[in-house]
């Protein structure tokens, strides 16, 4: 029965592309629920919103990636033309790269804005208030600049 061929795919073949990529799913669900629970009541405890930020900053990027990760290997267990399949790495790569540089970026919004919330306050000096804005304008930028190298 499930070497029956539907639409071009062996059921076999699209079953278990369909359970890798409920796997995935499951996993972020699951991989979801201590970063916003344990990991938040332990970072909850420190004295500072840094690793708040971090841990909120990260999360998304994580199940993301997660999930991506999941739907390349799911790929894999479908019959694919060759012209296809020679591009769905080298995609999944650009994808996963483009979520680092997201991560990246959201790492350094949460800690300007951090610093911008809680340090910046307890200096006298207008400096670091000019650098904070400067790194806040020249980070997308930067990562914008990145995403397009690693799409090229």
């Amino acid at each position: 029965m499930l070497d029956q061929v539907v639409f071009g795919v062996a059921l076999w073949d699209g079953l278990l592309a369909l359970l890798t990529a409920a796997a995935a799913i499951l996993i972020a669900v699951i991989v979801r629920f201590p970063l916003k629970g344990a990991v938040g009541r332990l970072t909850g405890r420190t004295s500072t919103s840094l690793d708040d930020a971090i841990v909120a900053a990260v999360s998304k990027p994580l199940m993301a990636a997660i999930l991506v990760t999941g739907l390349y290997l799911a790929s894999k267990f479908l019959p694919l033309l060759p012209s296809v399949r020679a591009y769905t790495g080298p995609g999944f790569s650009v994808i996963l790269s483009l979520l680092g540089i997201y991560a990246a970026l959201s790492v350094v919004r949460g800690v300007l804005a951090w610093y911008g919330g809680e340090m910046a306050s307890k200096t006298e000096i207008g400096l670091d208030d000019k650098l904070a804005r400067l790194l806040k304008a020249t980070a997308p930028i930067v990562a914008g600049l990145m995403a397009l190298l690693v799409v090229l």
